[in-house]
């Protein structure tokens, strides 16, 4: 990878004040990003990007002529290497289940908050990071046991985000279940265990430190089931997520 390389964020907001503050929320290039000029809607994102190549895109949900939602879309089937993060109301949370169920990344609740911004940011960089050193790697013949290490290091980073077998192996050119072998040779977990300790890990540091719903929590660390997620969190943590909950208020 390019050390030099700055990452390329174009914001998606029908509100004129809400692009502007994205553009100064953060200092963009002190985290290896550069926040191109934002579009006013979905369709302006979709006509900018054969020129512009933005690597990662955060779109507001509601917006006229083309909205959060339906731009994921067209995202995800023309433009899928493109992180997305969706900005949010709280009011909008079942249409922010729909954009993680389309494929989307992360998001963030309105009024941005800037270290909200910095983690997501952050987040998706080391997402694009890991995509680009896998494969220089590979062109070194990486042995197997460093092979494992990026694994590691890609599940750490987009621990969230839909993983299988098939997938990592799709990813770092392996056979699926030759690389869940080494990796549980080498960290005594399988592929499996440590995505959701991963996950698990995150919602506890989400429920300690921000008073979202638990759903919210839930989707926010990769699970698009919550009972799914309450049957995980009582599994490694001996507690459902709301008893978890009404603990650290004791």
């Amino acid at each position: 990878m390019n050390e030099s390389r700055l990452f390329r964020v174009m914001a998606a907001d029908d509100e004129y004040w809400s692009r502007e503050i994205l553009k100064s929320l953060i200092p963009w290039k002190d985290y290896g990003m550069e926040m191109l000029e934002p579009a006013c809607d979905g369709e302006e994102v979709l006509e900018r990007i054969p020129t512009e190549e933005p690597d990662i895109v955060l779109t507001d949900i509601d917006m006229p002529f083309l909205d959060g939602l339906a731009l994921m879309e067209r995202l995800k089937k023309e433009y899928p290497r493109i992180i997305a993060i969706a900005i949010s109301g709280y009011d909008d949370f079942p249409k922010v289940k729909g954009f993680f169920v389309s494929g989307g990344y992360d998001y963030l609740l309105k009024p941005v908050d800037p270290s909200e911004l910095r983690r997501a940011i952050l987040k998706a960089k080391g997402i694009l990071a890991e995509r680009e050193s896998p494969s220089q790697s590979l062109a070194q013949a990486t042995p197997a046991s460093d092979q494992t290490a990026l694994v590691r290091q890609y599940i750490e980073q987009a621990y969230a985000q839909p993983i299988t077998l098939s997938s990592l192996g799709e990813l770092f050119h392996m056979d699926g279940n030759y690389l869940s072998r080494l990796y549980s040779q080498r960290y005594g977990e399988t592929v499996t265990a440590s995505i959701a300790r991963l996950r698990i890990e995150h919602a506890v540091e989400l429920m300690r430190t921000t008073d979202r719903k638990l759903e919210d929590i839930s989707f926010q660390v990769g699970y698009d089931d919550y009972h799914y997620f309450n049957r995980v969190f009582r599994k490694r943590i001996g507690k459902s997520p709301s008893e978890y909950r009404r603990g650290l208020s004791e």
